[in-house]
């Protein structure tokens, strides 16, 4: 049996469905699916992208990495390529944008286990993403796995530390860097500072030199 969020759709859970699985629908205060102890947030490649400009994937993180101390297994899984067309704009998506989707996905996937404890998957369909589900149903049953209810309760994060996580996908920007950045400035000053104006933050005893190039260029896009 897998439990699937209410909102998660309809096709894929009759792709599970095809597939043999029980399904239980219900609201699932952390994640979107869960199969004993394995619990997966999933994103289509669109939504990944706008999550992180709102904020939203930082808080989610946190949360799954609280069950992740718990002793639960949490994986971020993506679905999708990075878009090459803007269907909104009805214009193809720049050279300079596309390839700041593609560094700014592979910042997450050294930031999901480094800082979160989480494991990102990047899978090309929902299809394949059921057939992902399969293969941990599988190593549940090898392993003797029994099913554990989520008790935990969600835990308010404080802004310095949704910013310190939005500034450390940028990069060359290392945590500590991120830190000082987010308990000094919002990001709303941060983007109004002129590049010269970044290069000169101290951080200890350094400036921010070069590293104030990769800054603007994060947030402007």
């Amino acid at each position: 049996m897998v439990k699937i969020d209410i909102y998660e759709p309809k096709e894929i859970e009759e792709l599970f469905k095809r597939e043999g699985f029980i399904i239980e629908r219900a609201k699932l205060d952390i994640g979107d699916y869960q199969i004993n102890n394995f619990i997966i947030e999933r994103k289509e490649i669109k939504d990944f992208f706008n999550s992180v400009h709102n904020k939203r994937i930082f808080e989610q993180l946190y949360q799954l990495s609280q069950l992740a101390k718990e002793g639960y297994q949490c994986f971020l899984v993506i679905i999708g390529d990075i878009p090459k067309f803007d269907y909104h704009r009805k214009e193809p998506i720049s050279k300079e944008k596309y390839l700041y989707f593609k560094r700014l996905l592979l910042s997450f996937k050294v930031l999901c286990p480094v800082s979160y404890n989480i494991a990102l998957i990047h899978l090309e369909s929902n299809k394949e993403f059921v057939q992902f589900i399969r293969y941990l149903n599988n190593r549940r049953i090898l392993k003797g796995g029994v099913e554990r209810p989520v008790t935990i309760k969600k835990k308010e994060r404080t802004i310095e530390e949704i910013r310190s996580d939005m500034l450390v996908t940028i990069p060359k920007i290392g945590r500590r860097i991120a830190d000082k950045l987010a308990e000094k400035y919002s990001i709303k000053q941060l983007v109004e500072m002129s590049e010269e104006e970044l290069s000169n933050i101290v951080i200890g005893k350094r400036r921010l030199g070069i590293k104030a190039k990769y800054i603007k260029e994060a947030l402007e896009n």
